[in-house]
């Protein structure tokens, strides 16, 4: 009887959370005619099946020296609820959320979409083995992460115009994770990290 209600609430758990993890929008073919001071954008990334991203502008007008910040979602989560997690009490409409608080200091905020599994679940390829540090899906694929987020600001700096040669980087939980992978594997172009939450 107890593996019954187990097993009952597990599959209503799934039904649940796998939605919630599947939804993420879909990106456009962004191009300078998306490029609207203070929008925030889902743009398709040229050579990555369900990868895309978030591009959100600074309020001033993009040049060659706005900088970039480079923001990772934890294991499960997506581009699009990294900046709710960072709302006070989760208001997306609080002027203090990170991706509001970046424009209005000129910085563009890019936020991609971890390597999803089946079921959507997304994470990043940080490379830990150690206990706690294992990800799923995403480390058991070998996933070139890095790859990726090297191709990532190399498409977005020939997009906007913007400074993407060296960019800073934060990231919670497994984004946190890879956040430290990218400051080993990608130093040359980064300036800063800033990990929360996240194992090395």
């Amino acid at each position: 009887m107890q593996q019954r209600i187990l097993l009952s609430f597990a599959l209503g758990l799934v039904l649940v959370v796998a939605p919630a993890c599947r939804h993420t929008r879909p990106g456009i073919v962004c191009d300078a005619t998306s490029l609207v001071p203070g929008a925030t954008i889902s743009c398709h990334m040229p050579g990555y099946d369900d990868r895309d991203f978030l591009l959100a502008l600074p309020a001033p007008p993009l040049d060659s020296n706005t900088r970039a910040i480079l923001a990772l979602h934890g294991g499960g989560g997506n581009k699009e609820g990294f900046d709710t997690l960072t709302c006070p009490k989760g208001d997306k409409a609080s002027p203090d959320c990170f991706v509001a608080s970046a424009s209005r200091a000129g910085y563009m905020v890019v936020i991609p979409d971890g390597y999803p599994n089946a079921l959507g679940f997304r994470s990043w390829n940080h490379g830990g083995d150690g206990p706690g540090e294992h990800c799923t899906n995403a480390c058991d694929k070998r996933v070139d992460d890095v790859g990726y987020i090297g191709d990532l600001l190399d498409y977005v700096g020939r997009l906007t115009g913007a400074n993407t040669a060296k960019v800073a980087v934060t990231g919670f939980s497994n984004g946190a994770g890879m956040a430290h992978r990218l400051a080993c594997d990608l130093s040359e172009r980064l300036r800063a990290v800033a990990a929360v939450s996240g194992a090395t």
